[in-house]
């Protein structure tokens, strides 16, 4: 069993390299099919649930490493519990794979091991499916997200979306070692047949799809202006002015050509605060900005209320610097934005606020400059066909702002900037990224990514 186990747990962590950064997603080829293989040689229920969880435990231990570095941040009261961030959400979401190796040991053993190839793709499926689910869920890095560098599989979430390419992945990527497991010819041939029949299908319908898409935008300028504020710096109060000065600065045209354009200024999650646009001075600034174009509004993320009840939102201002829709984040982030169960936890929020309210779901606005969009503030976008409200048309685009100065300098930045190219191919719709210390770009609904602004 020690074999096995430390096997297990290696090939998860080798799993990790699919991940972005890297995206290697060759390593899944070897990694899930010596899962599978050690799964088969599982004798006992616990020894099935053991393996499963190492591999999950190792794959998600150093694919999510990063995670711990918002407790790094100067100033943050909570830098001690650093090695059980890294370590204690791997150990939680490990259990969802654990429990599907338990499901596929008694599975096996009831329905016979002829079948057992699908079964194992279908019930880690599953439990991929209840990690980005259940409990809020956590989708961070399905493997159907090790895809982003082949466009033509990225396009299939389009149908099936994101859960449904993982679902392809493990069966593919399970498939070596099934077929080297099989005893029968025929058996062989089904399994090999169906893995190059559906990948096939899945590499050829994406060809089309990226050949034949067409999309129009409204033709207004794109100004995006992500800041790049180091996280220490943003909320310092002797550097909070100058910070909001530099967003402004940053957002006057370039041109007497841009001035003349209809501009749709975009500046990412929490750039401002309320007091902002409400007081009279500092809103003057925002005013003498959209009044330097001939017609311009402004979408930006900002932190309102206090100091008890805050919203994270993603609010539009007119050329007077009057909100004209507020948009109050719904998927809040456990631990960093609220406390579950906080009246029998007493403890602060890792962001130095003391907790956020709740919005109350998607929605579609319109702009000044009649554009609509759904927003999304943040680590929303990482949930499949859950930021548009039901029956209602399409928006012009999704805007997504976030902060992920939080992970400057780690993997977090480029794993979450991957979700939302897939949130764009999934919804068919263009999505507007800002991201201070992240990525920004317009990436449109085949996944393209124009205008990309690196994280500094």
């Amino acid at each position: 069993m020690l074999l096995f186990s430390l096997i297990s747990f290696l090939a998860g962590s080798f799993a990790a390299l699919s991940m972005a950064p890297l995206s290697a997603w060759p390593v899944l080829f070897i990694s899930i099919s010596a899962l599978y293989f050690i799964m088969n040689k599982a004798s006992t229920r616990w020894k099935a649930f053991a393996y499963s969880w190492l591999f999950a435990f190792g794959y998600f231990l150093f694919s999510l490493s990063w995670i711990g570095n918002a407790l790094l941040v100067e100033g943050n009261d909570y830098r001690w519990a650093y090695p059980l961030a890294i370590s204690g959400i791997p150990f939680l979401l490990a259990f969802f794979w654990g429990v599907g190796g338990l499901a596929f040991y008694y599975v096996r053993r009831t329905i016979g091991k002829i079948y057992q190839y699908p079964l194992f793709v279908l019930i880690f499926s599953i439990a991929e499916l209840g990690r980005g689910t259940l409990f809020t869920g956590f989708p961070w890095n399905l493997f159907g997200y090790s895809w982003i560098g082949v466009p033509q599989i990225v396009q299939s979430v389009h149908w099936i979306s994101i859960y449904g390419l993982s679902a392809l992945t493990i069966l593919w990527a399970s498939a070596p070692m099934a077929i080297y497991l099989s005893s029968k010819r025929r058996m062989k041939a089904g399994i090999a047949l169906v893995s190059l029949l559906s990948a096939g299908a899945v590499l050829i319908s994406g060809q089309v799809r990226l050949s034949t898409a067409a999309y129009e935008l409204p033709d207004i300028n794109l100004k995006l202006v992500p800041g790049h504020i180091d996280q220490a710096a943003k909320w310092n109060r002797q550097l909070m002015f100058g910070n909001y000065m530099k967003y402004i600065k940053e957002s006057y045209p370039s041109s007497a050509e841009e001035a003349a354009r209809p501009t749709l200024i975009v500046w990412p999650e929490t750039a401002i605060v309320d007091w902002h646009y409400q007081d009279p001075e500092l809103s003057s600034h925002i005013k003498a900005l959209l009044a330097a174009y001939d017609d311009a509004a402004l979408v930006a993320g900002a932190l309102r209320g206090g100091p008890d009840n805050y919203y994270n939102s993603l609010i539009t201002l007119d050329e007077n610097a009057v909100p004209v829709n507020i948009y109050d984040k719904t998927h809040l982030v456990p631990f960093g934005e609220y406390i579950p169960f906080g009246e029998y936890i007493p403890l602060k929020t890792i962001n130095q606020f003391s907790g956020f309210i709740r919005g109350d779901g998607p929605q579609i606005y319109s702009t000044p400059l009649n554009a609509s969009y759904a927003p999304a503030v943040c680590y929303e976008i990482i949930f499949a066909y859950s930021l548009l409200p039901a029956g209602q048309p399409k928006p012009d685009y999704i805007i997504n702002v976030t902060n992920d100065g939080w992970y400057a300098g780690t993997a977090g930045p480029a794993q979450h900037f991957t979700q939302v190219i897939f949130r764009a191919v999934e919804y068919g719709t263009p999505v507007i990224r800002v991201a201070n210390k992240g990525y920004s770009g317009l990436i449109d609904p085949t996944g393209r990514v124009h205008g990309l602004i690196a994280a500094q």
